[in-house]
Parts: C-alpha cells; structure tokens; sequence
C-alpha cells in the first residue's frame, strides 16, 4: 500500500471500522504485546479483518520476521492487508507521547535511532525528528491514545 492509498484509507475510517475491518495499532511480543506475528496474524484472518498495522513499541522486528519467514503466504491472497507500522515515544509540547508511523519502509535510515528497543534521547525524542524520520521513511505519523495525556488532544494538535 502507498502513501496515497494510505491517506485515502484512513480518510473513511468511521466509528465501525475500528477494530473489526481496521486495526492501526497492535503490539507483538516483540515488544510489549502478548501474541507472537503467527498469532496475531491468525487472528486478524479468523476475524475478517482486511487491514493489520503491528506498531510494536521501537521495533520493526515483527516485521522482518514476518517476511523471513514468508508468514504472509499462508493466507489467501488479498485476504488482509499488513501495513508495515511502528510506535515511537517523543516530546510534544512538553508532553510524552507515543506516534504511529503507518506505511514506512522498515529498512530505511531514517528509522534506525527508533528501532533500538527502547525510547529515543536527545534531539531525537523531539516530535519533528520522529515525524521527519517516519516521512523520509515513506510513512504516515498519527498521534497514539490522543485521550491519553495530560494535555487534552485538541491543544496537543490544534
């Protein structure tokens, strides 16, 4: 999927297409997630889903695992879509947040202080280092948990 599927995507995600037809933000246990890629990937087909985002906390692990082991041919094709994802911690405004980077190209550069297994530092936990490197990495940045933070989302992303 490319970039403009992508923004075409998410612009007719409504209130019934999450978590049944669409789901951007699931963990493995490559991360802080509980199933392992076979796992998660089973269940995304046993539910029908038609698009999976694994967005594991600074990896990309699941992802090249995934495609090491040719997990994707299992299933019949054009059964669901996985859309290559990451979630990674920055600063915005002050506040600690967490980005989803949906559609990168896993092998890009521009991801490599992000995918260490751990929160970035310095300069590169800023919010424009992250959303720059996701951009150079061809993907798409989305606020996680906007309800979550201590400064209400509307002031987070006016």
């Amino acid at each position: 999927m490319d970039k403009e599927e992508l923004i075409d995507l998410t612009s007719k995600i409504d209130k019934y297409s999450c978590p049944h037809i669409i789901n951007f933000h699931c963990h493995t246990n490559f991360s802080d997630g509980s199933m392992c890629p076979e796992d998660l990937l089973d269940q995304a087909f046993r539910n029908k889903l038609q698009f999976l985002s694994i967005t594991d906390h600074h990896s990309i692990l699941a992802h090249k695992y995934i495609s090491d082991k040719g997990l994707l041919k299992k299933y019949p094709k054009n059964s669901f879509t996985l859309i290559p994802g990451i979630e990674i911690n920055c600063l915005l405004k002050g506040c600690l947040v967490h980005v989803l980077g949906l559609g990168i190209d896993i092998n890009s550069e521009s991801l490599s202080p992000y995918i260490l297994g751990e929160s970035p530092i310095g300069n590169d936990l800023q919010i424009n280092s992250v959303t720059r490197a996701i951009e150079i990495a061809g993907g798409l940045s989305f606020l996680a948990h906007p309800a979550r933070y201590r400064i209400p989302f509307d002031i987070l992303i006016p």
